[in-house]
C-alpha cells in the first residue's frame, strides 16, 4: 500500500542511509532537511514511515536519529516494515470485503423497493446511503483495532530484538530526548515506570492513499 505517497515523492535528494531489507528498499532521509519537520515533530513523531507502494522512505529527526540510532538498525526496521507490509495487505483484503457487503446490501435495498415500492425509491437511496456509512464506520473501527494489535505485537518482537534491558533503554532515550527537544521539566512526583512502558515506538496513524491517485 501507498504511505504518506505525497511525501514520498518529494522526497528526491540523497539518502544518508539505504538498507535492503527482504526485497524491499528502504532509504532513511534526515526530517531535518525537509519541510516537514515542524509538522510532524510538534506533533511528538521524530520519524515517519512513506512507501510508494512498493520501496519505502523513512524520515527521521537528525538528533533523534544520533541518539537512538539502534532503533533503526536493519532488524529493527525490518519488523517495522513487515507490520506495515501485513497491515496493508490485510487492510486491502478487508476493504473489498466490507465494500462488497455494502455494495450487495444497498442494491438488494434500491431493487426491493423499485419493485414493490416504487414511490418510495429515494427513501431507499437514503436508507442504502445510511447502511454504507454505518459499514465504512464499522469497517474503520475493526481496522484501527487491527493496527493497535498488530503495532503492539511489532513492540513485543522489537522488545525480543533489544532485550528487556535494551528495550527499557529505548524508551527512556525516547523519553529523556523528547522532553530535552521541547525543554521539558520532569516531575518525580508524577513519573512512574508504568507511565514509562506506555511510550509508544510508532505512531498508530497511517495515511494510505489510493494507488490510482497520483499515478
Amino acid at each position: 500500500m501507498k504511505i504518506n505517497n505525497k511525501i514520498y515523492r518529494s522526497l528526491t535528494g540523497e539518502p544518508f542511509l539505504t538498507q535492503d531489507l527482504s526485497g524491499k528498499k528502504v532509504e532513511l532521509f534526515y526530517m531535518n532537511d525537509t519541510p516537514f519537520l515542524a509538522q510532524y515533530v510538534s506533533r511528538g513523531r521524530f520519524y515517519l514511515w512513506t512507501s510508494d507502494g512498493k520501496d519505502y522512505k523513512l524520515l527521521v529527526e537528525k538528533g533523534f536519529y544520533e541518539k537512538m540510532n539502534y532503533f533503526f538498525d536493519a532488524k529493527i526496521n525490518e519488523i517495522w516494515l513487515n507490520f506495515l507490509e501485513d497491515v496493508g495487505n490485510t487492510n486491502s483484503k478487508m476493504s473489498k470485503m466490507f465494500m462488497g457487503i455494502s455494495l450487495g446490501i444497498s442494491t438488494l435495498i434500491i431493487i426491493l423497493i423499485a419493485l414493490f415500492w416504487r414511490e418510495q425509491l429515494m427513501m431507499g437511496v437514503i436508507v442504502a446511503l445510511f447502511l454504507t456509512m454505518i459499514v465504512n464506520m464499522v469497517q474503520s473501527s475493526k481496522i484501527n483495532r487491527l493496527v493497535k494489535e498488530k503495532n503492539y505485537e511489532a513492540q513485543m518482537k522489537i522488545k525480543e530484538v533489544l532485550t528487556e534491558e535494551g528495550f527499557n533503554k529505548l524508551l527512556n532515550d525516547q523519553d529523556e530526548y523528547m522532553k530535552e527537544y521541547f525543554k521539558f521539566e520532569e516531575d518525580d512526583e508524577n513519573f512512574d515506570e508504568e507511565d514509562n512502558e506506555e511510550v509508544e515506538l510508532i505512531e498508530e496513524e497511517i495515511v494510505v492513499e489510493d494507488d490510482k491517485e497520483n499515478e
